[in-house]
């Protein structure tokens, strides 16, 4: 009977780590991205971008996209 305590004790640590983790993911996800933007480059050099929200805010860095058009 012990044995079997501490299994399910085990699995319901388990389960509600996950559970936490996945909720931490959800809420940082829902805080951490206010815009979502897709640019595609048309040549095969980086170029950088700054993205400014309709509010004026913009962001502290700049940010690098590069994409291979094959």
């Amino acid at each position: 009977m012990i044995v079997r305590t501490d299994m399910i004790t085990k699995m319901i640590l388990s389960l509600v780590f996950c559970i936490s983790l996945l909720s931490f993911s959800i809420i940082q996800t829902t805080i951490g991205c206010d815009i979502i933007m897709r640019v595609k480059s048309l040549t095969h050099t980086p170029f950088h971008a700054q993205i400014i929200a309709p509010d004026g805010n913009s962001s502290e860095k700049l940010v690098f996209f590069f994409f291979l058009n094959i």
